[in-house]
């Protein structure tokens, strides 16, 4: 069988807990478990308040195939009379899965902490999802995907602005040439950039650049302009 924790292919940690507390319960009300009761312990600490098919249900099928395909057995259900029973104790998973309790509660534990550090470095410290990918070694989805797990709002990304990249003489001979009387296209070319970046910057610095510009205006400025010779000299 092989290693019901594995990092590639494994269970993770919290529904290998789901599964033993389950299975407990069962055990100790000599019946299978309800959905309401499989519904409270999936829904432990995971800040979840929908309804049975918007969670708990496709968990409890996701882990029924990864128990099937890990050990051969699985989780099973019926439906008596119109009432869900899922039973997790079947008696070859009990066995299998005893092993692994100590183990299990110790990485889940492990990382409902670094969900929790995640969460708060994200809401309380503006760490971005680039940062949290670092600091954790991880994708940026995967830090993308934990935190809207948790309900975490999610701040809009941020872009960078053009002028962050630009050297202090290169952002003043951009808005002297505005306000000496350049198309937005001059701008442009200064800063290296597209139009409408250009347009947005200037909007920034307090200009108001036209919409758009008239036909034939030429894409780059007079390379002997006075303002731009201290920049590209």
């Amino acid at each position: 069988m092989r290693d019901l924790l594995a990092e590639e292919g494994g269970l993770r940690p919290r529904d290998v807990v789901d599964v033993l507390e389950a299975q407990e319960l069962e055990l100790s009300n000599g019946r299978p478990l309800t959905r309401d009761e499989w519904t409270k312990i999936w829904a432990r600490d995971r800040r979840w308040n929908g309804d049975f098919n918007n969670g708990p249900r496709r968990r409890f099928f996701t882990i029924q195939a990864q128990l099937l395909e890990l050990t051969g057995h699985e989780i099973t259900w019926a439906s008596p009379d119109g009432r869900l029973e899922l039973h997790f104790a079947v008696p070859e998973l009990v066995q299998l899965m005893a092993p692994y309790r100590e183990r299990a509660y110790a990485l889940s534990e492990k990382d409902a902490l670094r969900e929790q550090k995640c969460r708060s470095l994200y809401q309380h410290r503006s760490f971005r999802i680039s940062d949290l990918k670092r600091k954790f070694k991880t994708s940026a989805q995967k830090v993308t995907q934990e935190l809207k797990a948790m309900r975490v709002t999610m701040r809009p990304a941020r872009r960078a602005r053009v002028e962050e990249d630009r050297d202090e003489e290169t952002v003043k001979a951009a808005l002297e040439e505005f306000d000496a009387g350049a198309p937005v296209s001059y701008v442009a070319w200064i800063l290296r950039c597209s139009r409408p970046t250009a347009r947005a910057f200037l909007e920034r610095h307090g200009r108001s650049p036209p919409r758009a510009e008239p036909p034939g205006v030429p894409g780059r400025p007079d390379p002997r302009s006075c303002a731009l010779l201290a920049t590209f000299v």
